[in-house]
Formats: C-alpha cells, sequence, structure tokens
C-alpha cells in the first residue's frame, strides 16, 4: 500500500481545480490506511444508500451535498513518507496535510518523522495520530517546537473528527498559501517602492545639491551682471513680469530692482506696440533678436536703446521667458541725425542750381499771367491763364513741399514702408531739379514688399545714390532707378556675407557715367574719401548709405566699369505680411456750397497779402472777418470779440508772439474754441515734437501753405461743424 494514491472518486492523481486537497497517511497499521481512505475518499455507493436511508427516515431526501475531494497517499513508515514529501515539493505538488502515526516500529516514530517532514516543507499541516499517552504536550513541543501546525488526534478516532480535520488544516493551508502569496506580493511592492523613494530621495538631493550650486552660480553672476553697464533684465514671457533687474537696469530706467518687479514698469518696455509685436514674434521663431527701441524712463524721457532679446524656455520646451540687454545708445542716434541733418543740407545744396531753374520757369508764367489778366481778355482766354498760374503754383508748392520733407530730416520710428511710393517722390525730385540731359527712368516691380524702416533714412540713401549719378553724367546721361522683390535662399546668402535668409527688397540705381576705376572701388564708402574736385563734396555721402543700410539689416553692393558707369544694388530686408500707412490715394476736395450766415473768424497772419486774399475769400461765402498781423495784436482782438468770434485760422510763424504762443493763450480764455494752424513749414515747422504739440492743444485742423480756397473753406466748415455736433450731443 506505501506509496499509493487514491481519489474519492477512486481515480489517482486528481485535485479540486484551485484547492490543495492532497493528505499523505504515514502509519505502520494498514487497517488505519483503510479507514482514512473510507473517511476521506468515500465512494458513490456509499453516498447513495446515505441518501436511500434519508428517505426512509425523514420522508424526502436532502439536497445532495458534493462529497469532499480529497487526493491520498499512504507509507508505512517515516522515511517512505519523507520520500513522498520530497518527491511532492520537486514536482510543485505539495502535500496540504499529513496524518503521522507515533509508533512505527522499527524505522523512526512519528516524533522524528514530523521533524524530518518539516525541514523539508514547513507549510505542511501534521496530525500526530497515537493510541497512548506517549509524549505530553510539552514534551512534543520540546523535541520539535511551538508550532501551529502541529494536532494531536487520539486513537481510536472518531470518523467525522477525521473528516473535520481534513477539512480544517486544508483550508488552514490553503489560506496560509494565499496569505504568504500576498505577503511576498506586498514585499516585492514594498521593495519597489523603496527602491523607487530611494531613487527619487538621490535624485532629490542630487537636484538640491545642484540647485545650490545654481544659487550660489546665480548670485555670482548676479554680481557679474550688476558691474555691467548695459540694462540687463528678465521678463516672463506671457504677462511682462520682471524676474531679474540688474543695476544697469536701475541707471538707465531710473526704477529699483523692487519697483521693477513690482509691475512699475511694464508700459515703459512695451514701447512702439508694433515694433514690440514684432520683435517678438521674431524672438519666438528664431530664439533671439536684435534692434533698435524707443522706451521711457522713470523721468518720462525717451531714450533710445539698442536691445537685444533672447528666448529661454522651460524644461517641456515651452517660452518661459526673455533676456534683454538693452545698450543706451540716445546720444549716439542725436549725432547720428546731426550728422544726417548735415549730409541732408549738403545734399539740398546740390539740388540747389536745378531748383533754382525749375522755380525761375515756374514763376515766369505766373508773372507773364498777371500781366495778361490787365488786358481786356475774352472769357476762354481768361480762364485759360487763372489756369496756367493755378498749375504753375501748384507745381512750385510741390517741389517746395518734396524739399522740406526731405530737409526737415526728422528721424522717426522704423515701421513697415512701402518703396514705391518713395520712389516716385524721388524720382519727381530729381526730375524737377537735374538738369534735362540727364534721362531718369523708374521700374517698381508691382506688389512690392514692405520694408521696415526709417523713411527719412530710406530717402537720404536713394538721394545721395542720384547725386552720385548726376554728377557721374555726361552730356547725355542715363539714370535707371528699379525696384523688385528677391527671396534669398541658405544657399545663395553663403556668396553675399552679411545677409540673412529670407524676403528682400532689391533697389538698384544705375548710370552709365564715367565708373569707378576698380583700385579705389574698395575705398569708395570710406568716410571723407572722394573723387569729386576740392569742394565739390565732403566724401560722406557713400558712407552714410553704407551707415544706413546696414543699420536696417542691409546689404549695399556695387559694380562698376570705367568709361560705362556704375550700378549700385541694395539689399533691404522685407516684411510680407507688414500693413502699412503708405499708398493712400489723394483725397479731392470738392468746392464747397456753404455759407458762412455772418459768423465770425478772426484770421492772422503777418503776410498782409495772405490776410487780404483769405478775408475775401471767407467774405465771398457770407463770414465776418477780423484780422491780424501777429499773435498779440490778434490776443487783444480776441479778448476783446471773444463772444462774437466762433473760430481762429493763425499762422504759425510770427514776429513778437508767434501761433503756438496764441494757441496756448486762447486755450487758457476758451478751452473749446475751434483752431486752424498754418505753415510754410509744415506741421513740424522743423521740429519733431511740434506737431504732438498742436494735437495736445486740441488744434482741429493744420492747413500746409499755399492751400486753395476751397482746402480753406472746406476746414473751416468742417471745425464748424464739429462745433456745432458738440453743442447738440451737451444740448
Amino acid at each position: 500500500m506505501s506509496g499509493q494514491s487514491v481519489t474519492a472518486e477512486g481515480h489517482t492523481n486528481t485535485t479540486k481545480a484551485g484547492r490543495n486537497q492532497r493528505i499523505l497517511v504515514i502509519d505502520d497499521n494498514q487497517a488505519i490506511h483503510a479507514d482514512f481512505r473510507k473517511i476521506l475518499c468515500p465512494d458513490e455507493t456509499s453516498v447513495a444508500d446515505l441518501q436511500t436511508a434519508e428517505v426512509a427516515l425523514f420522508g424526502q431526501a436532502f439536497a445532495p451535498k458534493q462529497p469532499a475531494r480529497f487526493e491520498v497517499d499512504s507509507a508505512s513508515q517515516g522515511n517512505e513518507g519523507l520520500a513522498l514529501v520530497e518527491k511532492a515539493v520537486k514536482n510543485g505538488r505539495p502535500y496540504s496535510l499529513a496524518f503521522v502515526d507515533v509508533r512505527m516500529p522499527p524505522g523512526w516514530d512519528g516524533i522524528e518523522t514530523t521533524a524530518r517532514l518539516w525541514q523539508v516543507d514547513p507549510d505542511l499541516q501534521v496530525v500526530i495520530c497515537t493510541a497512548y499517552s506517549d509524549y505530553s504536550w510539552d514534551e512534543l513541543t520540546t523535541k520539535i517546537g511551538s508550532s501551529d501546525r502541529l494536532v494531536i488526534l487520539k486513537k481510536p478516532f472518531d470518523h467525522v473528527e477525521a473528516l473535520q480535520l481534513a477539512h480544517a488544516l486544508t483550508e488552514k493551508w490553503q489560506l496560509l498559501q494565499e496569505s504568504k502569496r500576498k505577503l511576498d506580493d506586498l514585499e516585492k511592492l514594498v521593495a519597489e517602492k523603496t527602491g523607487a523613494l530611494k531613487g527619487a530621495n538621490a535624485l532629490l538631493e542630487k537636484e538640491v545639491a545642484e540647485h545650490k550650486q545654481a544659487a550660489t552660480a546665480l548670485k555670482e553672476s548676479a554680481l557679474l551682471l550688476d558691474l555691467a553697464s548695459d540694462a540687463i533684465f528678465v521678463r516672463d514671457f506671457d504677462d511682462q513680469r520682471i524676474h531679474f533687474w540688474n543695476k544697469g537696469a536701475e541707471r538707465l530706467y531710473g526704477w529699483t530692482g523692487i519697483e521693477a518687479k513690482e509691475g512699475a514698469i511694464a508700459q515703459a518696455l512695451l514701447g512702439d506696440e508694433l515694433a514690440n509685436k514684432s520683435a517678438q514674434d521674431s524672438v519666438l521663431e528664431k530664439g533671439e533678436w536684435n534692434g533698435e527701441m524707443r522706451r521711457i524712463n522713470k523721468s518720462g524721457e525717451r531714450i533710445t536703446v539698442n536691445s537685444r532679446w533672447t528666448l529661454l524656455r522651460d524644461a517641456d520646451g515651452n517660452p518661459a521667458s526673455i533676456l534683454t540687454i538693452d545698450t543706451d545708445i540716445t546720444e549716439k542716434k542725436k549725432l547720428e541725425t546731426q550728422f544726417l541733418r548735415t549730409q541732408r543740407l549738403e545734399a539740398i545744396g546740390t539740388l540747389a542750381t536745378g531748383m533754382a531753374h525749375d522755380l525761375n520757369n515756374i514763376l515766369a508764367p505766373i508773372l507773364i499771367a498777371t500781366e495778361m489778366l490787365r488786358w481786356p481778355l475774352p472769357r476762354k482766354d481768361f480762364e485759360e491763364t487763372v489756369n496756367r498760374i493755378e498749375n504753375s503754383t501748384k507745381r512750385g508748392a510741390e517741389i517746395i513741399k518734396q524739399v522740406l520733407t526731405f530737409g526737415r530730416g526728422v528721424s522717426g520710428e522704423r515701421v513697415p514702408l512701402q518703396l514705391g511710393p518713395l520712389l516716385e517722390e524721388m524720382v519727381a525730385m530729381t526730375r524737377e531739379t537735374f538738369p534735362k540731359n540727364i534721362e531718369i527712368r523708374v521700374n517698381a516691380a508691382d506688389g512690392l514688399w514692405p520694408i521696415r524702416g526709417d523713411r527719412t533714412q530710406i530717402q537720404q540713401v536713394l538721394l545721395n545714390l542720384c547725386v552720385n549719378a548726376r554728377d557721374a553724367a555726361g552730356e547725355r546721361g542715363l539714370l535707371f532707378i528699379d525696384a523688385a522683390n528677391v527671396m534669398l535662399d541658405a544657399q545663395s546668402v553663403t556668396r553675399t556675407p552679411g545677409l540673412k535668409p529670407g524676403a528682400h527688397v532689391l533697389l538698384r540705381v544705375i548710370d552709365n557715367g564715367s565708373g569707378i576705376p576698380a583700385e579705389i572701388l574698395d575705398r569708395i564708402f570710406d568716410p571723407f574719401f572722394t573723387t569729386k574736385p576740392h569742394g565739390k563734396g565732403t566724401g560722406l555721402g557713400l558712407s552714410t548709405v553704407m551707415g544706413i543700410v546696414k543699420s536696417h539689416g542691409g546689404l549695399v553692393g556695387v559694380t562698376s566699369e570705367v568709361g560705362k558707369g556704375t550700378a549700385f544694388k541694395i539689399f533691404l530686408p522685407a516684411s510680407p505680411e507688414a500693413r502699412t500707412a503708405d499708398g493712400c490715394a489723394e483725397v479731392h476736395i470738392p468746392r464747397p456750397e456753404v455759407d458762412g450766415a455772418g459768423r465770425t473768424i478772426l484770421m492772422v497772419d503777418d503776410e498782409a497779402e495772405i490776410l487780404l486774399a483769405n478775408q475775401a475769400i471767407l467774405e465771398r461765402y457770407q463770414y465776418s472777418v477780423l484780422t491780424a498781423a501777429d499773435g498779440e495784436e490778434a490776443l487783444n482782438t480776441f479778448r476783446q470779440k471773444q463772444h462774437c468770434v466762433k473760430a481762429i485760422i493763425t499762422d504759425m510763424v510770427m514776429p513778437r508772439l508767434d501761433g503756438l504762443g496764441l494757441i496756448k493763450a486762447v486755450r487758457s480764455i476758451a478751452p473749446s474754441m475751434p483752431i486752424i494752424a498754418s505753415s510754410g513749414l509744415g506741421r513740424n515747422m522743423g521740429r519733431s515734437d511740434r506737431s504732438a504739440e498742436l494735437e495736445s492743444l486740441g488744434v482741429a485742423k493744420f492747413l500746409m501753405k499755399p492751400y486753395t480756397a476751397d482746402m480753406l473753406v472746406a476746414a473751416l466748415q468742417e471745425i464748424l461743424k464739429g462745433t456745432q455736433k458738440q453743442i447738440a450731443v451737451s444740448a
């Protein structure tokens, strides 16, 4: 019977799925083995007989219960049982319970057998079966140790008791294995978490150490940055909050680091919104930006800086902040402006002869026509003579306007510009002022991309090149100007160092003059170098061109051949998507149909002819006109007649009290009085701040002299209508 395995169905090696029902019986008495098989592995006939007896006794059968499916192996001696346990453990099918007899001569007794079994399988549940009091419980625990896997069963034992022990102890073994598995899983999880925590802790310690090092390095860097003369600061990419503000920034802008971080400088740093947005887009696309910026310091003064931006990203690669380094170039720009003004005056001086010739040609028909108006002319001839005077006057006014626009030389903001209108203006001025033996041609491509630049400086580049071409021209000179869009790729810019890939506008100024010798071609952009005779030039024209173009991020190139001519090429970075304010159509002013209704207008001008002419025009339209020859006279008249004066038209340049002083005095008396300002020097009157000052004083309109009667009456009608609307609204 040794080593035999039997199940409840009489088959061998079968256990209930998911549970260990394997039991080992070790006893030298074969009858005991038979008893255990009957208890643990009842056959189906016995179960059926029991159900029949239930029907006989109780009248009905209870629902049959599925009998326990134990798998029982038998061994007669302890060493046989040990061999079966070793085999079962090796095969991965251990026993959950062993019934072991105490006395099994001639081999090991049950106590030694149990101890050996536990050496192989410590989880094995053991029931010691004995008919005698061989050992007390204390003796048992002394020999094999205190264990919760040991139960003593006295022979003879009750079948139900043995069956209950089998159920209970196999279930206990099962629970022990599940708890061990869960404990193993828990230990693994704890080990994993502990490992992760150790790794995180090590990483944290490393990061803390690195942070301390970085903080130390940052403090050292901050100390070094504070020694820099430039303004250096770091601001948030989204909300523009200041994170770092060095001493150089405090000196340049006036705000302390605390004030800067509290948001006191947000608007000052924005400057021109259009320029700021363009720079922001560029730094986002390329990671950096470099250019000029207009700023406002704490005292309200405007300063110009050369600003370098670098984009800083966070750990995820998203834009986080912008490092800005600003260098104050305000004084440099003032000197540059003075230098450019000198250059403009020199350029205008070279045009003086041509201007005098054209103005004389304009004045000649006017003088002749005025003589003819004294004759008794037919209606048709009279109208033609008046038209001739009007057209000549407009032509002369346009020449003066062009010269004033260029001669004022006020450097403005870098804004999107259309080169087409600038070329048209330059060609118009050169045709009016250059000798007639020079043929001027222009070819500006349709849809030229805007550039970002200073209008006055670009005008000066064109004029300097055109003047050089004029001076080089022969008896029948040709000056050709053209402009076209070009897209430069990475390969093409390698052949033209100094340019960057992208959209550009190419300007060319070509002449058929004497040309430049090859041996001096490389020197023509040097300051004070000139090939012109003494007294004919300073040698600063082309160096000025080079400086302006470079400041715009462009490039100047030149080719020349002696006796055939010279060609200048200028590449200027373009902004195809930018919008410009250029190219607006001229507004036509219709002849006004108004009735002044006797409203009183105060007309102020130190030119008597202008006063008389304007008075006659306004009285023709039923206005009542008061006149004054200067600001003081006008102010006295206004104080006496302010109750009836409805508007003031004043010249800006007058003796004693000028137009600006008069306007300020009138505003202190009548803040809402409609005023029209006028000047032959333009709205700025030679100064960049005058236009803004007029706006701040509420000057509604400005008339550039000379103006027509229609323009005068239309402007007056417009401001008086505005006054009526304000009265209606307030009412």
